[in-house]
């Protein structure tokens, strides 16, 4: 456990303005200041949020330091407080069941995107496996709360729920994106799709009228289009070829 010191910042979140900790150069707020963010009335929420999901979060995640605080009378005393790195922020708000939680979510992706968008280039120490490890605890995190949501709304089984998983922003900041397919989804792509049909998508048969009519239909208004396409140009020529001769 280190002892360490904190430092103003203007980061803030709607009334809550973070006291940052400055570790090894990166943002690190206190547990305290995520507790108002994510509108719990009391600050060891954010505790039994943590004890709850420990196995989540790795070391680079969160930690508990010893912090330099007022005491009475303007005394100095030492105190220790849990602190959460902007990504295990993000992860803490992932098990958070407040209205606010999912869009304190965002902001902290928004504010991982802008520190990436300031180094164009990602620490030494950061390796390939530390990246991978990240993001697919990232990930897991998106399809547990999808799950959790999908479950709550619909009062299905697990085995029910069909989801989508995908990721957004760049090599330095990917961000994954789960979302719930609805029933009757199929994921695949043109060329398993042309397969399928032809041989065992198990559709019915107006299906797969219907997908025959929208083809002929979609390859008609093709040949119909092409067509407009060279009478024009068969016009402009021939206004062309008119104008040459008149001079």
């Amino acid at each position: 456990m280190a002892d360490i010191t904190t430092r103003a910042s203007a980061l803030s979140f709607r009334s809550t303005r973070f006291e940052i900790i400055d570790q090894h150069g990166q943002h690190w707020l206190k547990a305290s200041d995520l507790a108002r963010a994510l509108g719990y009335a009391r600050e060891d929420a954010i505790s039994r949020i943590y004890e709850r999901n420990a196995a989540e979060f790795r070391e680079d995640m969160t930690l508990t330091v010893k912090l330099t605080v007022n005491g009475i009378n303007d005394s100095k005393r030492k105190k220790e407080v849990r602190i959460f790195s902007l990504r295990g922020a993000h992860l803490l708000a992932m098990f958070a069941r407040t209205s606010v939680a999912k869009e304190f979510r965002t902001w902290v992706l928004d504010v991982l995107e802008q520190q990436s968008g300031n180094h164009s280039q990602l620490p030494e120490t950061t390796s390939h496996i530390d990246l991978a490890r990240q993001l697919a605890h990232a990930a897991t995190a998106q399809v547990y709360q999808a799950v959790f949501d999908a479950v709550l709304r619909d009062g299905e089984p697990p085995h029910s729920t069909r989801l989508l998983l995908g990721f957004t922003g760049n090599s330095n900041a990917l961000v994954p994106q789960v979302q719930t397919l609805e029933e009757g989804t199929f994921a695949m792509t043109l060329a398993q799709l042309t397969k399928a049909i032809r041989t065992d998508l198990m559709v019915p048969d107006t299906t797969l009228a219907n997908l025959a009519t929208a083809c002929t239909q979609r390859l008609a208004n093709h040949a119909e289009a092409q067509e407009r396409r060279s009478t024009q140009q068969a016009s402009t020529q021939g206004l062309t070829q008119s104008k040459l001769q008149l001079r």
